[in-house]
């Protein structure tokens, strides 16, 4: 089943508070199943970029199950499935184009990691990080200057 993006972009919902954090609280991932149009992660990224989402939960569909093994076990096969395709991210390379690769698997802080910028040259934050250590500016100078 296709998803019908012309259908789709007949309407757009005004975004009513961008600012506000949101826990989208049900998703599902569609592949294989011919009730329900093809859903990836691309697709949930491109659904909630213009809000302010901060998680989303995942609810079982019945997608993926194992084929073999305890009939208890099976379900398990669309956990492995679902956390599989969140760890993938599409990124731009400056001389490779786009590829996939793994997204970061959580993190520590509010900054966003999407994983589509092009990794930092070598040393060019350690004057940062140095400075966020305490290190005093004219060590952080002489260590820079001795980097080049």
């Amino acid at each position: 089943m296709e998803l019908r993006e012309a259908w789709l972009a007949t309407l757009e919902e005004e975004v009513l508070e961008p600012g506000r954090p949101i826990l989208d609280p049900h998703f599902h991932f569609f592949e294989d199943d011919p009730d329900f149009p093809v859903y990836r992660l691309a697709d949930l990224q491109k659904d909630t970029s213009r809000h302010n989402v901060t998680g989303a939960i995942y609810m079982e569909c019945q997608q993926g199950y194992r084929g073999e093994g305890p009939a208890h076990l099976r379900p398990v096969g669309e956990s492995e499935r679902v956390t599989a395709r969140a760890q993938e991210a599409a990124v731009d390379h400056p001389e490779f184009g786009k590829f996939k690769t793994v997204a970061p698997p959580f993190r520590m802080s509010g900054h966003a990691m999407t994983g589509d910028a092009p990794p930092p040259l070598l040393a060019v934050d350690t004057a940062d990080v140095l400075a966020e250590a305490g290190i005093y500016d004219e060590t952080i100078a002489l260590i820079v200057a001795s980097l080049s």
